[in-house]
């Protein structure tokens, strides 16, 4: 036997077998890399105001590392007012984000409204939506008076119809 292809068949198979796990681990690799990449759209809901429809929706887009986050017409009604506040609908983006397999992190300063910080967590895990909003300066050095928090718990949205 001075060949591979002489060698009875049973040694010959576990060879080949050998020589196509490489091959066999870089498609799967690919593959899953390619599942992540799909846009995923979200749906979150804002557990204090559930009654707040449509909910605020956020496409990621992990092969581009954007997401586009859009927000419902809101109506707020505060003490002592007539007539509630009622913000308009918006989108916002596409945003650059970072995204690893734990989490996504968005952040946002529009330097036209008056110093207007946005930052964002999206946990892959639990499905969780953080939304970190402060005025003149980054959350984390804004006054308490002048930051927010919002929290939703989000789900892949699928088409309805």
């Amino acid at each position: 036997m001075n060949s591979l292809l002489d060698a009875p068949y049973e040694k010959r198979r576990g060879l080949d077998t050998a020589r196509l796990v490489p091959y066999a681990i870089v498609a799967l690799a690919m593959r899953c890399r390619a599942a992540m990449a799909d846009p995923i759209t979200l749906v979150c809901e804002n557990g204090l105001r559930p009654d707040q429809v449509p909910h605020l929706t956020v496409a990621l887009d992990d092969s581009k590392g954007t997401v586009t986050i859009n927000f419902p017409v809101t109506s707020v009604s505060y003490p002592g007012m007539a007539a509630p506040v009622i913000t308009p609908a918006y989108s916002t983006g596409p945003l650059a984000a970072t995204f690893d397999p734990t989490t996504i992190v968005i952040d946002r300063h529009d330097k036209d409204s008056e110093g207007f910080y946005q930052h964002f967590t999206i946990d892959r895990v639990t499905a969780v939506l953080m939304y970190y909003s402060s005025v003149n300066a980054p959350f984390d050095q804004a006054k308490r008076d002048d930051k927010f928090i919002w929290r939703y718990t989000c789900k892949i949205g699928k088409a309805q119809f």
